[in-house]
């Protein structure tokens, strides 16, 4: 298994849209980025174990902060 095919999806995701090229496609893939991002938010909510979280958590916050600007440079 290699690197990448352990990450969670809303990484793959969110770095499929950082490396998007096609400005057509670039709204679509920052969307679905979110999206994963929002659902994995959810699903460490429910999850009472916080000893992983916090890193995760940051790397989501920062993921969002970048997803933002990608999105603001579009428009």
């Amino acid at each position: 298994m290699t690197q990448e095919e352990n990450q969670p999806e809303w990484k793959k995701l969110y770095h499929a849209a950082l490396l998007e090229t096609d400005a057509n496609r670039l709204m679509n893939q920052i969307l679905t980025a979110e999206k994963a991002i929002y659902s994995r938010l959810h699903e460490l909510s429910r999850n009472q174990d916080s000893s992983s979280k916090t890193s995760e958590l940051q790397e989501i916050d920062d993921a969002l902060r970048n997803l933002r600007v990608l999105m603001s440079n579009k428009t």
